[in-house]
């Protein structure tokens, strides 16, 4: 998880929940089943800090299409009224002020009278993409965020790994991303293998204690942080129409190119309960969010980084890795 501002949208978690109430609500999922189904997703870390975020971008995006739910609007108001999503802003008295105002404006929000529900255009008839996995495109990258970062004028490699039909019936690519660093689009497969890969996000077991994750989620590899990246992008594709024309195709290199040697193991995808493992990005936001994902764990931005991090949240790291290793022991893992 990983902020860049003070706004509400300024953050991992917010931006995500935004991003998947109107996702489905274009699919035509009832309000209360997607207020459920994120609750569900976003309550159940025993994570203080993101719960609460998450009640702040829900209440927010349900008041802004006229479906605030009572219970969503508590919620969110008990998060302000409590103070406790300051806490991380307070070590920057500047930015505590910030963010001060942007909760006080709002709750004050909140408890005025919501307008109508605003309808939302629905995708349709589903829709089936037919690239191939192994296809490799090219997309450029010219923002303003690309340029903060070292990256204008290079491309975005998207390499499809995967097909999933978990939207209603619809087919859309799940891919890995790399970046240039010459500002020249590679025509070889020994080409694309030498580019860095962008990390999507990332699997931690935030808890106090062993039983609340499981073996095999214990047993994942881990980088030099002794934490699990994951490398996938699922790119929410309604129609054609919104594939950029701008993106270029390379080739197919299926069973060519060499993927992270550390990242999370999809055949235990099973046991992954908290999150889904691909990060879901639209068309129009790709290059925004994936230069946040380059932001936040490429260039070890996010919070989690910070070596405080484990404390801040009444977790002995070092004692939380200890009792990792004496569970695996006993049952003869390692």
């Amino acid at each position: 998880m990983g902020s860049w501002g003070v706004k509400l949208y300024q953050d991992d978690v917010a931006y995500d929940v935004k991003e998947e109430y109107i996702e489905a609500l274009r699919k035509g999922i009832s309000n209360e089943e997607i207020t459920e189904k994120l609750i569900e997703e976003y309550t159940s870390h025993k994570d203080e800090e993101e719960e609460s975020i998450f009640w702040l971008a829900l209440s927010d995006i349900q008041w802004k299409y006229g479906r605030l739910l009572d219970k969503v609007k508590e919620n969110a108001i008990k998060v302000i009224d409590s103070e406790i999503d300051l806490k991380r802003w307070e070590e920057n008295s500047k930015l505590l002020e910030q963010r001060k105002r942007v909760l006080l404006e709002l709750k004050e929000k909140l408890n005025t009278p919501q307008s109508s529900e605003k309808k939302v255009k629905s995708y349709g008839k589903p829709y089936k993409c037919e690239w191939q996995i192994g296809d490799v495109f090219a997309y450029p990258l010219k923002s303003e965020e690309a340029k903060k970062v070292g990256l204008d004028s290079q491309y975005l490699i998207l390499i499809v790994v995967r097909m999933s039909n978990c939207y209603l019936e619809s087919i859309m690519p799940v891919v890995k991303i790399k970046v240039t660093k010459k500002g020249k689009i590679p025509t070889t497969v020994e080409e694309i293998n030498e580019l860095e890969y962008i990390q999507s996000g990332l699997y931690t077991y935030m808890y106090k204690y062993i039983v609340d994750v499981t073996v095999d989620d214990l047993r994942q590899p881990k980088d030099e942080n002794k934490l699990t990246p994951f490398y996938e992008f699922q790119i929410l594709t309604s129609s054609k129409r919104v594939i950029p024309k701008e993106l270029q195709y390379i080739g197919n290199f299926d069973n060519k190119i060499v993927f992270p040697k550390i990242e999370y193991n999809v055949s235990n995808k099973g046991s992954f309960t908290t999150t889904s493992l691909e990060k879901n990005v639209l068309w129009k936001s790709l290059e925004y969010s994936v230069i946040e994902s380059y932001k936040n764990y490429n260039l070890k931005q996010a919070e989690i980084y910070q070596l405080d991090y484990w404390e801040k949240r009444g977790i002995n790291r070092e004692e939380k890795d200890k009792r990792i290793e004496e569970f695996l022991k006993k049952r003869g893992l390692l």
